[in-house]
């Protein structure tokens, strides 16, 4: 962090494996950020030989079997660090051409909620794989906000309230215009607001 006047920065993070993504929280005493989870295989195994994995269409410079991507909390006030979301599944790094550009998981107004796309495993060939998820600052509960299964990108809170926006194809699959469709952060049926023109979003 830095001074909006200037002066030095700081560094408030120590994550092991970078930090891909961060957004701020509305009060300012927290920041969520996203980071790999710590390879599956071991040093030791990589060197025996013990580290076999599939090759899909990941990058071509992949070194070890991909893991997942975790949101985490790092407290300003005293630098603790804590993991938000778990398991398998994954927050998105490598979005596909016709989703637009990455975006961070997003909070919402009265900082209870992230919003974030979540991607169902770390393999970059399942970029389509996607859905909005809402997960529970307090409790770390994640739940998806929708029943569409893939195609969802980009989530945003609305400044106040619990009303979400995310992109999601007009057409069938994802070589279509995207649209703007909007939800709740409790789930349930999802609305496009932006079908009626004729362009992508």
């Amino acid at each position: 962090t830095v001074p909006a006047n200037g002066g030095t920065p700081r560094c408030v993070s120590d994550a092991r494996n970078g930090v891909e993504q961060f957004a701020w929280s509305p009060d300012g005493n927290t920041i969520a950020f996203v980071t790999p989870d710590n390879p599956r295989v071991g040093a030791k195994a990589r060197r025996a030989h013990h580290d076999l994995f599939d090759i899909h269409d990941d990058d071509y410079q992949i070194t070890r079997a991909p893991a997942p991507s975790h949101i985490w909390l790092l407290s300003l006030k005293d630098g603790d660090a804590r993991q938000l979301t778990h398991g398998p599944t994954s927050v998105l790094e490598n979005p596909p051409p016709f989703a637009g550009s990455i975006s961070a998981p997003a909070w919402s107004a009265d900082g209870k909620w992230l919003v974030f796309t979540r991607q169902i495993d770390a393999d970059d060939s399942d970029t389509d794989q996607t859905t909005i998820a809402a997960v529970n600052v307090a409790t770390g509960a994640v739940h998806a906000l929708t029943s569409h299964g893939s195609y969802e990108y980009t989530p945003e809170f609305a400044p106040q309230g619990d009303a979400v926006a995310f992109l999601y194809p007009h057409g069938p699959g994802p070589v279509s215009d995207m649209d703007v469709l909007v939800t709740s952060v409790a789930g349930g049926g999802a609305r496009d607001i932006s079908a009626d023109m004729d362009r992508d979003v």
